[in-house]
């Protein structure tokens, strides 16, 4: 075998490039079907993270006596069921995740603060004017707004007053800056 010289190309260069595009495409094409999943149900959430760019240095725990190289991980998914733990994995095979538990038994010193039991912040649905929901109304019945946010069922208050929200720019700023 010639040893390789610089710039040059092989065929297992190829062949490598290519494996690596084959699996960013069905990277994407998994990460599309997580994203029209979570559109349809409510109870599935897709996120998408940058890894390098939180991961500056290479950064490895070890979990059941093997060592984890974030930087190689493909795919994390975090469930509702287990959430002391994430599953990752090197590829993109969905049967192949591995469990890193991130709950600790030992709390160094902390003071364990059991299951915290989070309350609405506000009793009842909140109330917009009667002129705010005509306006959504009219949108909704024109097709301006899809059939699946409708909003029908929102409760209204008299004494609601119909306020905008404050501008980040006013209009004497946008003139003064030009």
């Amino acid at each position: 075998m010639r040893k390789k010289q610089r710039n040059e190309i092989t065929n297992e260069d190829e062949e490598q490039f290519q494996e690596h595009q084959t699996k960013k495409e069905k990277s994407r094409e998994e990460k599309r079907l997580d994203k029209e999943r979570a559109k349809t149900d409510r109870s599935f959430t897709a996120v998408t993270f940058d890894l390098e760019a939180v991961l500056p240095t290479p950064c490895s725990m070890v979990v059941s006596g093997e060592t984890i190289n974030w930087l190689k991980v493909k795919w994390i998914r975090v469930t509702k069921e287990n959430p002391g733990s994430v599953f990752f994995n090197n590829g993109f095979d969905p049967e192949n995740f591995m469990e890193a538990k991130f709950q600790s038994s030992s709390l160094r010193g902390r003071k364990k603060t059991g299951n915290i039991k989070l309350s609405p912040l506000n009793e009842s649905k909140l109330q917009i004017s009667t002129a705010k929901k005509a306006d959504l109304l009219s949108l909704c019945k024109s097709g301006v707004i899809p059939t699946t946010y409708h909003y029908e069922s929102l409760p209204v208050g008299k004494l609601v007053k119909d306020t905008l929200p404050e501008p980040d720019i006013t209009d004497e700023n946008l003139i003064d800056n030009i």
